[in-house]
């Protein structure tokens, strides 16, 4: 039987992807703790937060998100954060955190940059957000305020429980998607300057993993708490969901450091 190397490139372009690692761990450990989120006070094991993936990779195709479109979220660390990361790339779609301590004028620069179909705010960032919206050349189809804040108007955006009630948690079926498709936008502080879009693929994310993995050990018996902001390459990528749900360890949320909160 001779050696068919045109299938073997076929597999690991196409079917070597992020989400391709992440199913993997919902297939082996579905009853396992997959994600803790001390703003919900809840826990997810991976049969559930694939659930919830679903539904917003629903809700995402509904609203007309397809393959190759932004998906841009403005969020504390929270598990809606985990769920965008992961359901955006469910769709083959580009999922882009950026920082939420960035001005309106440096939202709204990076919006007009990006043009995301579908953009998420977090409601402790309300104000900010809404500037920059108005501030915007480009206006995203749909916008999305995750968590409340108390005495906020959110100017007829859908919350994000209305934003996903009616959808399914069925799997919506992975598009063909190649291991340099870009799957992760990352932008830069803008220290120099304006913010500059960093655009990671499938093999970024996934040899990130590895490197988390050889060089600190992590392992799917691992619980994890990164307290950087995960809209952050360090945050996101070291010890954060990335290398957390490829390898099928815990992941815990904590939106707003505190000594306390963090030792208990």
């Amino acid at each position: 039987m001779s050696y068919n190397s045109k299938q073997f490139a076929e597999f690991f372009e196409y079917g070597f992807t992020y989400i391709e690692g992440f199913m993997r761990s919902v297939r082996r450990y579905p009853n396992k703790p997959a994600l803790y989120c001390t703003t919900h006070n809840r826990e997810w094991t991976y049969s559930q937060l694939n659930q919830e993936v679903n539904r917003l990779a629903h809700a995402l195709r509904a609203c007309g998100v397809e393959q190759h479109d932004v998906v841009m979220y403005q969020l504390m660390n929270c598990a809606e954060f985990a769920f965008i990361y992961l359901a955006s790339q469910k769709l083959g779609a580009v999922n882009s955190p950026i920082n939420f301590r960035f001005s309106p004028g440096e939202t709204a620069f990076i919006i007009d940059e990006s043009k995301p179909r579908v953009f998420f705010y977090d409601a402790k960032i309300a104000g900010a957000a809404k500037d920059a919206l108005m501030l915007a050349k480009h206006r995203p189809e749909v916008v999305v305020v995750v968590g409340t804040q108390e005495g906020e108007s959110h100017c007829g955006f859908l919350s994000y429980e209305e934003f996903v009630k009616d959808a399914t948690s069925s799997e919506p079926g992975l598009p063909k998607m190649h291991v340099y498709d870009e799957v992760t936008r990352l932008f830069t502080s803008g220290t120099t300057g304006l913010p500059k879009g960093v655009p990671l693929n499938h093999m970024n994310e996934i040899m990130t993993t590895y490197d988390v993995v050889m060089h600190l050990g992590l392992s799917h018996k691992d619980v994890v708490m990164n307290l950087s902001p995960w809209f952050h390459r360090g945050g996101l990528h070291i010890f954060g969901p990335c290398p957390v749900f490829y390898v099928g360890a815990e992941g815990v949320a904590l939106k707003v450091f505190s000594p306390g909160a963090a030792l208990d």
